[in-house]
């Protein structure tokens, strides 16, 4: 089971999609086709002593001595840092470690962006996208406010090409979200639609939009809004004191 929580940052260890070599190309094909205006991804590699020359000597060689450490017991390959809003992917090549530093091209080769440099919502594309490799595996990823930085739009594309993709996997990707517009029988089947309601006792009940005689024709959306299917907020007035 893999988490992404409505924070995870893009630049984590284990992304293993962004960390892989050679998926460069397909990253940026899935990122363009987002709507993100970037048009490709290039990396430039060098020893990460040069990588992170920017740094003062002594908090350069403290963070080298922690990346080498952690690259050793944990025997990984490659992994992903973020320094002073510099992303740079670490990988550990004849003893000597190198760094290759992402950068974003939005159309003019000579003026890349750092992903830092990118927008809220393309920096938690690039935490999301690989959820797509993860699930081809049979494995089951849990995305905790999946609409987090989206437009509308695009949240409902995620969705999509999640089942585009994946279409005969043995996978599952559950999500929580605010966004009502995913709220479709266009989208997803009624047991892939589930409320989420805070009873009397301030715990949470689950239950499933399948619970409710709903035709397939009907506007789903409508009908929660108008209070059907319950797990809508009850929102009071609020009485000022007069004085």
């Amino acid at each position: 089971v893999v988490v992404v929580y409505p924070y995870s940052h893009a630049m984590k260890p284990n992304n293993f999609f962004v960390n892989s070599s050679g998926n460069n190309t397909a990253l940026a094909q899935m990122l363009a086709g987002f709507d993100t205006g970037i048009e490709g991804i290039s990396s430039e590699k060098k020893s990460l002593e040069e990588a992170l020359s920017f740094m003062p000597k002594e908090d350069r060689s403290q963070l080298i001595s922690i990346i080498e450490h952690d690259i050793r017991e944990h025997e990984e390959i490659r992994m992903s840092i973020g320094v002073n809003n510099q992303s740079f992917v670490i990988s550990m090549e004849n003893g000597e470690l190198m760094a290759d530093q992402l950068m974003m091209n939005h159309g003019n080769k000579d003026d890349l962006f750092d992903l830092y440099d990118e927008s809220d919502g393309t920096q938690r594309l690039f935490d999301l996208i690989p959820a797509y490799e993860v699930v081809k595996d049979g494995r089951v990823i849990l995305i905790d406010e999946v609409d987090r930085s989206f437009h509308s739009k695009l949240t409902e594309e995620f969705v999509r090409r999640y089942f585009e993709i994946t279409e005969g996997s043995a996978c599952q990707m559950i999500c929580t979200t605010h966004d009502l517009n995913l709220m479709t029988l266009n989208l997803l089947r009624k047991d892939e639609i589930w409320f989420a309601e805070r009873d009397n006792e301030h715990s949470t009940r689950l239950y499933s939009l399948s619970e409710f005689k709903t035709r397939n024709d009907k506007s789903v959306l409508n009908d929660y809004i108008q209070g059907r299917y319950g797990a809508i907020p009850c929102i009071s007035e609020i009485e000022s004191e007069e004085a």
